[in-house]
Protein backbone atom coordinates (compact mmCIF):
# COMPACT_ATOMS: atom_id res chain seq x y z
CA UNK A 1 0.00 0.00 0.00
CA UNK A 2 1.19 3.44 -0.88
CA UNK A 3 -0.02 6.81 0.43
CA UNK A 4 -2.85 8.04 -1.75
CA UNK A 5 -4.05 4.54 -2.68
CA UNK A 6 -7.78 3.91 -2.55
CA UNK A 7 -9.38 1.42 -0.22
CA UNK A 8 -12.95 0.16 -0.47
CA UNK A 9 -15.11 0.40 2.64
CA UNK A 10 -18.34 -1.59 2.35
CA UNK A 11 -21.17 0.22 4.11
CA UNK A 12 -24.45 -1.64 4.56
CA UNK A 13 -27.86 -0.30 5.46
CA UNK A 14 -27.53 -1.23 9.12
CA UNK A 15 -26.13 0.05 12.39
CA UNK A 16 -22.57 -0.79 11.28
CA UNK A 17 -22.41 2.05 8.72
CA UNK A 18 -21.35 4.89 10.99
CA UNK A 19 -18.84 2.66 12.80
CA UNK A 20 -17.30 1.63 9.47
CA UNK A 21 -17.03 5.23 8.29
CA UNK A 22 -15.32 6.24 11.58
CA UNK A 23 -12.90 3.31 11.21
CA UNK A 24 -12.19 4.22 7.59
CA UNK A 25 -11.49 7.85 8.52
CA UNK A 26 -8.94 6.75 11.14
CA UNK A 27 -7.32 4.28 8.75
CA UNK A 28 -7.14 6.93 6.01
CA UNK A 29 -5.55 9.44 8.37
CA UNK A 30 -2.91 7.01 9.65
CA UNK A 31 -2.07 5.19 6.40
CA UNK A 32 -2.58 8.09 4.00
CA UNK A 33 -5.14 6.10 2.01
CA UNK A 34 -8.28 7.44 0.34
CA UNK A 35 -11.58 5.76 1.31
CA UNK A 36 -14.22 4.86 -1.23
CA UNK A 37 -17.47 4.06 0.58
CA UNK A 38 -19.52 1.50 -1.34
CA UNK A 39 -23.09 0.38 -0.74
CA UNK A 40 -24.43 -2.53 -2.76
CA UNK A 41 -28.15 -2.86 -3.50
CA UNK A 42 -29.88 -6.01 -4.71
CA UNK A 43 -30.19 -6.56 -8.48
CA UNK A 44 -33.99 -6.40 -8.22
CA UNK A 45 -33.71 -2.86 -6.80
CA UNK A 46 -33.67 -0.95 -10.06
CA UNK A 47 -35.87 1.84 -8.71
CA UNK A 48 -34.00 5.20 -8.75
CA UNK A 49 -35.45 5.81 -5.28
CA UNK A 50 -33.38 2.87 -3.96
CA UNK A 51 -30.18 4.47 -5.26
CA UNK A 52 -31.19 7.82 -3.73
CA UNK A 53 -31.87 6.09 -0.38
CA UNK A 54 -28.49 4.32 -0.54
CA UNK A 55 -26.66 7.60 -1.21
CA UNK A 56 -28.64 9.25 1.60
CA UNK A 57 -27.66 6.44 3.96
CA UNK A 58 -23.98 6.88 3.00
CA UNK A 59 -24.21 10.66 3.61
CA UNK A 60 -25.84 10.02 6.98
CA UNK A 61 -22.98 7.63 7.87
CA UNK A 62 -20.49 10.41 7.10
CA UNK A 63 -19.38 9.83 3.51
CA UNK A 64 -19.05 12.81 1.19
CA UNK A 65 -20.49 12.72 -2.34
CA UNK A 66 -17.06 12.45 -4.01
CA UNK A 67 -16.08 9.39 -1.96
CA UNK A 68 -19.21 7.27 -2.30
CA UNK A 69 -20.44 4.77 -4.82
CA UNK A 70 -23.63 2.73 -5.10
CA UNK A 71 -23.44 -0.60 -6.92
CA UNK A 72 -26.06 -3.16 -7.89
CA UNK A 73 -25.55 -6.92 -7.58
CA UNK A 74 -24.51 -9.52 -5.08
CA UNK A 75 -22.47 -7.85 -2.36
CA UNK A 76 -19.16 -9.76 -2.30
CA UNK A 77 -18.68 -9.95 -6.10
CA UNK A 78 -19.68 -6.28 -6.46
CA UNK A 79 -17.13 -5.20 -3.84
CA UNK A 80 -14.41 -7.29 -5.49
CA UNK A 81 -15.31 -5.75 -8.87
CA UNK A 82 -15.08 -2.20 -7.47
CA UNK A 83 -11.73 -3.01 -5.83
CA UNK A 84 -10.38 -4.21 -9.19
CA UNK A 85 -11.81 -1.25 -11.13
CA UNK A 86 -10.40 1.30 -8.68
CA UNK A 87 -7.04 -0.42 -8.18
CA UNK A 88 -7.84 -0.56 -4.46
CA UNK A 89 -5.21 -1.59 -1.94
CA UNK A 90 -7.66 -2.98 0.64
CA UNK A 91 -11.32 -3.83 1.30
CA UNK A 92 -12.80 -3.09 4.73
CA UNK A 93 -16.04 -4.78 5.85
CA UNK A 94 -17.84 -5.35 9.15
CA UNK A 95 -18.85 -8.76 10.38
CA UNK A 96 -22.39 -8.99 11.69
CA UNK A 97 -21.42 -11.78 14.06
CA UNK A 98 -23.61 -14.48 12.51
CA UNK A 99 -23.04 -17.89 14.03
CA UNK A 100 -21.92 -20.71 11.73
CA UNK A 101 -25.48 -21.93 11.04
CA UNK A 102 -26.93 -18.52 10.22
CA UNK A 103 -23.90 -17.64 8.08
CA UNK A 104 -24.29 -20.92 6.18
CA UNK A 105 -27.97 -20.22 5.50
CA UNK A 106 -27.71 -16.51 4.71
CA UNK A 107 -24.20 -16.37 3.30
CA UNK A 108 -21.31 -14.35 4.62
CA UNK A 109 -19.93 -11.41 2.68
CA UNK A 110 -16.74 -11.35 4.74
CA UNK A 111 -16.13 -15.07 4.15
CA UNK A 112 -16.77 -14.76 0.41
CA UNK A 113 -14.38 -11.81 0.21
CA UNK A 114 -11.67 -13.67 2.12
CA UNK A 115 -11.61 -16.29 -0.60
CA UNK A 116 -12.37 -14.21 -3.72
CA UNK A 117 -11.16 -10.63 -3.17
CA UNK A 118 -8.34 -9.36 -5.39
CA UNK A 119 -6.78 -7.48 -2.45
CA UNK A 120 -6.40 -7.96 1.33
CA UNK A 121 -9.62 -7.78 3.36
CA UNK A 122 -9.91 -6.20 6.81
CA UNK A 123 -12.90 -7.51 8.79
CA UNK A 124 -14.13 -5.56 11.79
CA UNK A 125 -15.74 -7.79 14.42
CA UNK A 126 -19.19 -6.78 15.68
CA UNK A 127 -19.38 -4.27 18.52
CA UNK A 128 -15.68 -3.34 18.27
CA UNK A 129 -14.59 0.26 17.84
CA UNK A 130 -11.16 0.00 16.21
CA UNK A 131 -8.34 2.29 17.24
CA UNK A 132 -5.21 2.06 15.19
CA UNK A 133 -1.82 2.12 16.86
CA UNK A 134 0.87 3.09 14.37
CA UNK A 135 3.55 1.34 16.44
CA UNK A 136 2.05 -2.15 16.11
CA UNK A 137 0.29 -4.02 13.34
CA UNK A 138 -1.00 -7.59 13.49
CA UNK A 139 -1.14 -9.29 10.13
CA UNK A 140 -1.94 -12.92 9.33
CA UNK A 141 0.28 -14.34 6.62
CA UNK A 142 -0.37 -17.48 4.62
CA UNK A 143 2.95 -19.38 4.71
CA UNK A 144 2.12 -21.07 1.39
CA UNK A 145 -0.14 -18.82 -0.72
CA UNK A 146 -0.25 -21.35 -3.56
CA UNK A 147 -0.82 -24.38 -1.37
CA UNK A 148 -3.54 -25.75 0.79
CA UNK A 149 -4.76 -23.92 3.90
CA UNK A 150 -3.40 -26.72 6.08
CA UNK A 151 0.15 -26.38 4.77
CA UNK A 152 2.57 -25.26 7.45
CA UNK A 153 5.70 -23.12 7.12
CA UNK A 154 8.37 -24.61 4.91
CA UNK A 155 11.75 -25.46 6.37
Amino acid sequence: MEPGDVFVCAVGADEQGERLVRCARRLARIAGLRPLFVHVIEPAAQDPLDVWEARSMLRHAGASAREMRVETGETAPALARVARQEGAALIVVASRGFGPLKAALLGSVSHALMTDAPVPVMILPPEVEPWFNTDRVLCGVDPDPGGSPSAGPSA
